[in-house]
C-alpha cells in the first residue's frame, strides 16, 4: 500500500457512492491497522478490503475500527488493545497506529522506528501542521487467550 485513501478519493470523483465516500473521509485508521498488521497488497485491494470489513462489521459503517474484531478477522488471533497518550513518536520502535491532530480534526498514520512509515493519504494537515495525540499498542494473544 502507498496512499489507499487518495486513491479513495479519486475513485469518489469518478464514481461517488456513500460506501467510498466514507472510506475516502474516515477510512485512515483502518489503513493503518491493515498496515501495522503487515497487510501487503495494492491500493485497491486495501479499499476493497476495508469495504469487506464495513459489510461484515468489523469496522463500523463509518469506519470506527472495532480493534478487537478487526484484528481477529485480519490476522485469525486474539489481541489486546491499550489506548495509550502519545505526544512524540521518536521512541515508538515497531509499527504502530498513531493519531495526528489539527485544529479539532484527526488523521491516523502508521509509525514505525520513531517516524511516519506509512500515511493513507500523499498530503495530510493533521500531519504536516498538527502533533501526535494518542496511540494504539496492539498486541497479538497466542491461541487460547483472550
Amino acid at each position: 500500500m502507498k496512499h489507499p485513501q487518495t486513491l479513495a478519493a479519486q475513485l469518489y470523483e469518478q464514481f461517488p457512492n456513500a460506501k467510498l465516500k466514507t472510506i475516502r473521509d474516515n477510512a485512515c485508521c483502518a489503513f493503518v491497522l491493515l498496515w501495522c498488521l503487515g497487510y501487503d497488497k495494492t491500493d485497491s485491494e486495501a479499499i476493497m478490503t476495508v469495504s469487506r470489513m464495513m459489510s461484515l462489521n468489523v469496522i463500523g459503517d463509518d469506519c470506527t475500527v472495532f480493534w478487537q474484531k478487526a484484528i481477529l478477522f485480519l490476522k485469525g488471533s486474539n489481541s489486546v488493545v491499550d489506548f495509550v497518550p502519545c505526544a512524540e513518536i521518536k521512541k515508538i520502535k515497531q509499527r504502530t497506529p498513531v493519531r495526528y491532530m489539527h485544529n479539532g480534526k484527526c488523521h491516523w498514520v502508521g509509525v514505525e522506528k520513531g517516524k511516519i512509515a506509512f500515511n493513507p493519504l500523499e498530503k495530510s494537515n493533521c500531519v504536516e501542521y498538527g502533533k501526535p495525540d494518542t496511540m494504539r499498542v496492539i498486541t497479538l494473544l497466542k491461541a487460547g487467550k483472550k
